[in-house]
């Protein structure tokens, strides 16, 4: 009866990580999109980023960074899934890249 109960919590825990993965992963995206428009900052990225994951939960102690040069976004969310087994910290993390939105004159095109 114990392995069944295991294997049932094992079942739990799996479930849990790939869902905080997808919390984790769509974090990074909104994180991406609020600091690539042309006139925002890494700190409104930032910002859309813990927004998410705080209204979604699923996940603890999530960290959002977010560098922004003149032509790139670069984002990168680590979080810990909810433990059901406490064998081990399940960590999950994401990244996402895109570029700064700018606007190309009517000449420049």
């Amino acid at each position: 009866m114990p392995v069944v109960l295991f294997a049932v919590m094992l079942i739990v825990q799996t479930g849990l990580y790939f869902h905080a993965r997808q919390v984790v992963e769509a974090a990074a995206q909104e994180a991406l999109e609020a600091a690539r428009a042309e006139t925002a900052t890494a700190d409104l990225g930032t910002q859309a980023g813990d927004t998410f994951l705080a209204e979604a939960g699923g996940v603890r102690g999530a960290v959002v960074e977010v560098t922004r040069s003149g032509t790139q976004v670069v984002v990168s969310v680590t979080a810990a899934a909810p433990n059901v087994l406490p064998l081990a910290v399940w960590q999950v993390s994401a990244s996402a890249t895109g570029e700064v939105e700018r606007f190309i004159g009517e000449a420049d095109r």
